[in-house]
């Protein structure tokens, strides 16, 4: 009765120990769960862990469907708008100041502040 109890105990315990929410894995490419506080942090001129939650913000349905004032408010100031284009620079490879390769996520927003897709230019 005892092995019973000390298993049931031990397979209890195993359960209630769970990663953070916050840093869940996606898919085994070490891909992140979105966390609009994550995606802000920014080391230098390199955006930390937005490479990890890109596809996440991508293929979410819930983020297609806020307005561009939730947008802004979620992701934070595009780092660049142009023709109501949202520009999030996602990663870039540089050699000193030059910019070698940039990925970027782009935003096209309708005229009535709708998002009307999202796509990753490379």
């Amino acid at each position: 009765m005892k092995f019973k109890s000390i298993v049931l105990f031990l397979f209890v315990f195993c359960m209630a120990c769970k990663k953070d929410p916050k840093e869940e894995v996606v898919n085994e490419k070490d891909e992140l769960v979105f966390d609009a506080q994550k995606w802000q942090i920014k080391k230098g001129e390199d955006y930390v862990y937005r490479d990890k939650m890109l596809h996440d913000v991508v293929y979410n349905d819930t983020i297609r469907t806020l307005s561009k004032t939730q947008l802004i408010t979620l992701l934070g100031n595009p780092d660049r708008i142009e023709n109501n284009h949202f520009y999030y620079v996602i990663e870039q490879k540089r050699i000193d100041l030059f910019p070698l390769h940039v990925t970027t996520m782009v935003i096209k927003i309708t005229p009535e502040d709708k998002i009307e897709w999202i796509k990753i230019h490379k």
